[in-house]
């Protein structure tokens, strides 16, 4: 059966009316809403909601959140969407209809396909500065499998080849690009209390390379056999990668980029991340 996705576009007139927690707390009332007052504000949003049916209280006030619900394509949909328009003080609409959808258990994390074959990810996308192409790359095909073809075990054997080919050595400089991760320089190197990776890069490379920088510029780093166990000790910036001097550190771009972003899809089919390596040949001594 088809999903459709129904979204409020429009409140025809404002609520007059709340459910307040009484002083006793254990009990809510009906209020009548007297006003309502505008507060100018540029700070941040927070979209808060609790397990399960989404309700709770604030400043005593109950209220739910939500943008959009998912109901069957049932034959009668359109008219009870007419029904709501015309009788409450709402504007409903048909957002999306999709062939196929993927509900990962967390609100507002899904993906789905439409008849015509489009494509929307909705909270599951790496997109911050934390993650590499090819993390974004795979990520995404897994869920192209999923959606269109409704494999899950296709998708699994597609990563585990990715898998197989960063470790078997492989890395080409076209693979080498699609490793890079793009962080800013916010600020002043100094003023960064705790170090970060891109930053001790940036650093290394003015020390032994005369790189400059400002503020604002966006630097790639690669993350390389090198140094202890802290991360910052293995980033280097791409413009002074060398593949004759350094070796990428795999193991992390596996089990820090690639793992978890299409874990984020495939652990809703019950595999893990041990299903992911099963089977990949490690290194040896031989192949180098």
């Amino acid at each position: 059966k088809r999903l459709v996705e129904v979204k409020p576009t429009e409140i025809k007139s404002k609520v007059d009316g709340v459910l307040v927690l009484n002083d006793s707390m254990n009990d809510v009332n009906a209020r009548k809403v007297i006003s309502v007052e505008e507060i100018p504000y540029n700070g941040y949003v927070y979209d808060i909601c609790v397990n399960g049916v989404h309700n709770f209280f604030a400043n005593r006030i109950l209220v739910h959140n939500t943008d959009s619900i998912f109901v069957i394509n049932h034959p009668r949909l359109r008219e009870f969407i007419k029904e709501v328009n015309e009788t409450l003080p709402l504007e409903l609409e048909i957002e999306t209809i999709f062939r196929r959808v993927l509900f990962t258990g967390v609100k507002k994390r899904y993906a789905g396909i439409t008849e015509s074959g489009e494509i929307y990810i909705r909270g599951l996308e790496v997109r911050r500065g934390d993650w590499c192409e090819l993390a974004k790359e795979v990520q995404e095909k897994v869920i192209e499998i999923v959606l269109k073809e409704g494999n899950p075990t296709k998708a699994k054997n597609y990563v585990k080849e990715i898998i197989q080919k960063l470790i078997s050595g492989k890395i080409t400089e076209d693979l080498v690009e699609k490793l890079v991760i793009y962080k800013t320089i916010t600020r002043g190197l100094d003023e960064y209390v705790a170090e970060q990776a891109h930053v001790r890069a940036v650093k290394e490379a003015i020390k032994y390379h005369g790189f400059k920088y400002r503020p604002g510029m966006k630097v790639g780093i690669l993350i390389i056999q090198r140094g202890g166990g802290k991360l910052a000790e293995k980033a280097i910036l791409y413009d002074f990668y060398d593949p004759k001097m350094h070796r990428i550190d795999v193991e992390y771009y596996i089990n820090k980029q690639i793992i978890p972003a299409v874990m984020r899809i495939l652990s809703v089919f019950n595999i893990n991340e041990s299903e992911l390596k099963s089977g990949v040949k490690q290194k040896t001594l031989f192949d180098l």
